[in-house]
């Protein structure tokens, strides 16, 4: 990763964003993000039906949405504008991105932000052996506390 950006004034530096190569192709994160969500419509549409999947998806991405941001719908339009291959001056919230990928059901969207600011998405079994690690790790840690005071103690001791 590196970022992308001329001079140093202030404005180049507004302008500037973070890009990735992939496949010999520099990509920022808007792009990569909308080429995972064009991914994304594909399997949904092999998965809900060419007829209305788009509708279908506005219509999850709402229900989704009324529980976290009062008063959000999506429609159609937007998606259609969201997805269009020369949707440069349209932005796709990205709050409303777990909406899409639960309509979608498809997360390659959120893994591709998460793995462009160099995370993993983790499923919830992951999510668990994260936490055992860790734990494991403070247990280490703990034991080596009690080692030094041990130490200490005993060194008290013999003098």
């Amino acid at each position: 990763m590196r970022k992308k950006g001329a001079g140093t004034s202030i404005e180049a530096e507004k302008e500037a964003t973070l890009t990735i190569t992939m496949n010999n192709k520099e990509l920022n994160c808007g792009e990569l993000v909308r080429n995972s969500m064009r991914t994304a419509m594909a399997l949904a549409k092999e998965s809900y039906g060419a007829g209305k999947y788009r509708e279908i998806i506005a219509a999850q991405m709402t229900v989704a949405l009324t529980c976290e941001t009062e008063g959000a719908t999506v429609t159609r339009g937007m998606i259609d504008k969201w997805m269009a291959p020369g949707a440069e001056g349209y932005r796709f919230p990205l709050e409303y991105l777990p909406a899409f990928c639960a309509a979608t059901r498809c997360d390659l969207p959120l893994s591709a932000v998460a793995g462009f600011m160099g995370y993993t998405i983790a499923d919830e079994n992951d999510s668990k052996w994260i936490l055992v690690i860790r734990k494991e790790r403070q247990i280490r840690q703990l034991q080596e506390e009690i080692d030094a005071l041990k130490k200490e103690v005993r060194q008290e001791k013999s003098q």
